[in-house]
């Protein structure tokens, strides 16, 4: 990628030609080369996007958490990175049995937390971990008690569970996103309210995003017999699950 900085002492005319100079004399097509201006912070954005287009896919998470000039693709990832979570916690709530599907949604939305956390550049411990669900208090612990409780319910428990979960999920990822992006520094009432109020606007949701997570429930539901049969390790499960996340993600790019 060819860049031109300093964009902003050229007028119209001197741009064009400069464009016409760097095109002949580089063998440059014009989508190949981008003018920029570091001082006026023109088209960093667009530099930016140019570049994690470019990366392996591998790369492209590590790049957008370090870069500071387009806060809006940093926060469009972390939003893929929440509804892409949150679907897959629904199809794990589709499991019929209470409780038994803690042991995966759990660790599920702690990994969430911390990628998050990565993206603003806060490597997470278990303190800090804590420290977060401390503030956001009370809340997270009753919503998941009651999705566990509304599972008793026969016939319509595990879709108004999977609704619930998804809904929790996504409260959790966009509360961890205000959290890290204000340095850790957010008054818990404030925190509680943004949980709340962004559990019921996912709720309504839920629908755009359950045919994903019944596509996904039954792959997720073999992935715990075969683990609870000893058939799968924690690795393997972990592994397989990441499979199956990854192409909800495909499916649900807010």
């Amino acid at each position: 990628m060819t860049v031109v900085n300093k964009a902003d002492i050229l007028d119209d005319r001197e741009r064009a030609e400069f464009a016409e100079s760097v095109m002949e004399k580089l063998g440059l097509r014009e989508q190949d080369f981008l003018f920029i201006s570091a001082k006026r912070h023109h088209n960093i954005d667009l530099l930016v996007r140019r570049i994690a287009d470019i990366l392996p896919d591998a790369m492209q998470d590590a790049f957008i958490a370090q870069q500071r000039a387009d806060l809006a693709l940093k926060d469009k990832r972390v939003r893929a990175l929440v509804y892409s979570k949150a679907t897959l916690c629904g199809a794990v709530a589709l499991s019929p049995l209470p409780v038994a599907d803690m042991a995966v949604i759990t660790p599920i939305q702690i990994a969430m937390v911390a990628a998050i956390g990565y993206f603003h550049g806060v490597t997470l411990t278990k303190e800090r971990i804590t420290e977060f669900l401390g503030v956001l208090g009370a809340g997270f612990g009753l919503r998941e008690a009651s999705r566990q409780l509304v599972k008793l319910i026969p016939g319509v428990g595990s879709v108004v569970s999977s609704a619930v979960a998804f809904a929790g999920t996504v409260a959790l990822g966009e509360s961890a996103n205000v959290w890290f992006k204000r340095k850790m520094n957010v008054p818990a009432d404030e925190l509680r309210e943004m949980f709340k109020q962004t559990a019921e606007s996912a709720r309504s949701e839920y629908e755009r995003h359950r045919h994903s997570a019944e596509a996904a429930g039954p792959k997720v539901a073999d992935l715990e017999r075969r683990r609870k049969e000893g058939l799968l390790s924690d690795a393997q499960f972990n592994t397989l699950l990441g499979q199956i996340l990854d192409a909800a993600d495909r499916q649900d790019d807010p």
